[in-house]
């Protein structure tokens, strides 16, 4: 089990997110938090995943894992929560909207997400599938 320790540096980002009750942090957030380097905040970042103080979602972004969860620190399992993270403007679709509102008693294996960027169709994040829907503008409204 590694130590949850942290060096002033990494407490003070710690500390900051939890204050704020920030729960994702990317790069560019902890460059501005911090005022250090691109390369210094990422090497950061991934030397408090090693820790488990964050768990990484994808690329240069991270889930806090609050100092509360303890010496067992796990991250947040929620897939709606890890959804949610990955566009700015998005929204449940399908199946996952039908299980969420109680149209449906089954819960899908795969999250469904309507996007309205043209990216590849699916991701998969801490093993759960995300299948992304395309929608072009004009048919994305009401969300």
């Amino acid at each position: 089990m590694p130590n949850r320790s942290l060096s002033p540096l990494e407490s003070k980002l710690i500390l900051h997110l939890e204050w704020k009750k920030q729960p994702v942090i990317n790069v560019k957030d902890a460059m501005k938090i911090l005022g250090v380097s691109y390369d210094h905040a990422r090497q950061l970042l991934h030397d408090l995943a090693r820790d488990r103080w964050l768990a990484r979602i994808q690329a240069g972004k991270y889930e806090l894992i609050p100092a509360e969860r303890g010496e067992y620190a796990f991250p947040d399992t929620n897939p709606l929560f890890l959804g949610s993270v990955l566009f700015q403007s998005y929204y449940y679709s399908f199946a996952t909207a039908a299980f969420f509102h109680g149209l449906s008693t089954q819960s899908s294996q795969v999250v469904f997400i309507a996007i309205s960027q043209n990216v590849p169709r699916r991701r998969l994040v801490r093993a759960k599938e995300y299948r992304l829907v395309f929608q072009p503008e004009h048919k994305f409204f009401g969300w």
